[in-house]
This record gives structure tokens, sequence and C-alpha cells, in this order.
């Protein structure tokens, strides 16, 4: 019995978040002066399908996040990159404006 458990507890430990991911609506997010829509977000980070540069793993950039008629400056780590133009960012710090919209959405 104990075998069957401990395999669902590790996988379900491993798959943990903290923040439901969204698909829709999209983050509307602007990094280098381009646009992009993302193809996850939640509160703590986004996914970005298409991304249009070079960013390595750990690497910060600054941008812009535009949700539901908000606005605000962000800086976030790239904590997944690939595979091809597929990258996670971590959000280490967004606009209040932006945050506040982010976090009421259900």
């Amino acid at each position: 019995m104990l075998g069957s458990l401990v395999p669902g507890l590790l996988l379900g430990r491993s798959d943990r978040r903290r923040h439901v991911r969204h698909t829709a609506p999209t983050l509307k997010v602007r990094i280098n002066g381009k646009r992009y829509r993302t193809k996850n977000w939640s509160l703590t980070g986004f996914r970005l399908d298409d991304f249009d540069g070079v960013c390595a793993h750990g690497e910060q950039v600054r941008g812009v996040i535009l949700f539901k008629g908000s606005r605000g400056e962000m800086v976030a780590e790239a904590v997944r990159v690939g595979p091809g133009q597929a990258i996670g960012f971590r959000i280490l710090e967004v606009g209040s404006d932006v945050f506040l919209k982010m976090s009421a959405f259900r």
C-alpha cells in the first residue's frame, strides 16, 4: 500500500504551484519595444511562446505589462528557456496597479 502512495505524493508535490495559471485573458507584455501576448500567466510569472530575442536562464529583462486597462513597469527573470522561442519569466517587480488587477482576477 505504501508503495502506491509514495509516487502520488511525490508527483503531487513537484507540480504544486502557489498561484493558478491563467490562459485567458492574456497579459500583454512589452520587452525591448516588442509586444507579446502571454501563453499563460500567474501572479508570479508568465510564459511567452514567441519570444523574439536572446535571453539566458537567470537573465533579467525590463518591460511593461498591460492588463485590463492598467499598465505597469516590470522586471522579470528568465527561469525556463526553450524549446524554440518559448521562455518562462518570473516576475520580480511590477507596478502596483497591474498587480492589484492581476490578483483580483479569478
